[in-house]
């Protein structure tokens, strides 16, 4: 299955499609517009921004935007697949995993052994705060607060394959018009349509509305840190909370799941 469109952000031209990848090989990014078409992990190893967007790089191949793909591979337990691009970014399709997750279903499933949160990890940047912890049962959250009209929210999934297509994967992208205004002073958003997400003027929804949930940008955050949470290869066991957060105190939450995995040896990062 090939999914086709533009780059949220580069607003390049792209097509993509995903493929079984190697057994213990874990998803993989190839670029084939590139000669030699290379290729970059997904790993929190290969995270150089998290901008707006989770961007991924090795020697070879730069790739943007690439949570949303991420979280439908991981919501559906494909943790073996390549994704082919012909260009450097992820097609935003309709700003959510819904069309991704149809695609990912395409190849065979294949589930590692889960990473065990063993004890709780806490990083706070002013307000915002992120938290891996043990317990019983898996989740992940993410609680927000957003100037109205978006304003406060929260979500939760338990990790199972149905209450992520159900409840997150149709949640689209949003952004503030002001927010807005200033990504496209800075170059970016050069992809972006009326088809590709929502956008909140003062009022409401200027662009995509009606909403799809009553609390689609929460539900759409949640998608975000499935998304980057796949970087870490595997399922979790544990509780995974991100409150006023975004795609950067994610990855640095990450990053000390990683660390402790390695054990006590681990440099710190």
């Amino acid at each position: 299955m090939t999914l086709g469109g533009r780059g949220l952000h580069t607003g390049a031209a792209v097509r993509m499609r995903i493929e079984p990848g190697s057994p213990g090989g874990g998803i993989v990014f190839v670029r084939e517009d590139l000669p030699g078409s290379p290729a970059v992990r997904a790993s929190v190893e290969a995270v150089v921004s998290t901008d707006r967007a989770t961007t991924l790089q090795s020697a070879a191949v730069r790739v943007q935007t690439v949570e949303h793909v991420l979280a439908a591979l991981a919501a559906t337990g494909r943790w073996n697949a390549r994704v082919v691009l012909s260009g450097p970014e992820v097609p935003i399709a309709d700003g959510s995993a819904l069309p991704f997750l149809m695609a990912a279903r395409a190849i065979p499933p294949s589930t590692p052994a889960p990473i065990r949160i063993a004890r709780r990890i806490e990083i706070r940047v002013g307000d915002a705060l992120a938290v891996a912890e043990p317990a019983d049962e898996s989740s992940v959250e993410v609680e927000t607060a957003f100037p109205a009209p978006v304003g406060h929210g929260a979500a939760r999934w338990d990790g199972t394959e149905g209450a992520f297509e159900a409840g997150f994967a149709s949640a689209r992208t949003f952004a503030m018009q002001a927010d807005f205004d200033a990504l496209v002073s800075r170059g970016l958003a050069a992809g972006a349509s009326p088809d590709c997400g929502v956008l909140f003027g003062l009022d409401g929804p200027v662009v995509g509305g009606p909403l799809r949930f009553p609390d689609e940008p929460a539900r759409h955050k949640l998608l975000d840190l499935v998304g980057d949470l796949a970087l870490l290869g595997a399922p979790v066991a544990g509780r995974i909370r991100l409150l006023r957060g975004g795609h950067g105190l994610a990855i640095r939450l990450l990053r000390r799941i990683v660390r402790d995995a390695q054990g006590p040896q681990a440099a710190p990062h």
